[in-house]
């Protein structure tokens, strides 16, 4: 998987946007779209350490988000496993 594309999808369709980690309902639409355009671009499901990783990235590491991270990183392998399962079916 191309780790730099992953990062430049959920950087443009969600974490550019100061309030990513908030949980407003703007935040969680741009989220779920950045989730379904990686999903459709790489064809497969990606794991909750490639978001994660992708994230600290994009972000920076910052200590002070790890509990929005990890919470949108497990959010994504949710949603990733549920469109790769229906998908296989």
């Amino acid at each position: 998987m191309d780790t730099k594309k992953l990062e430049k999808i959920l950087n443009d369709e969600w974490l550019k946007i100061d309030t990513w980690y908030t949980m407003h309902p703007l935040d969680e639409k741009r989220f779920h779209n950045a989730i379904k355009i990686c999903y459709n671009e790489f064809k497969r499901y990606i794991s909750e350490e490639q978001i994660k990783t992708a994230i600290n990235n994009v972000i920076g590491n910052n200590i002070d988000m790890e509990n929005s991270i990890d919470r949108y990183s497990k959010k994504a392998d949710c949603i990733l496993s549920y469109l790769s399962d229906i998908n296989e079916m």
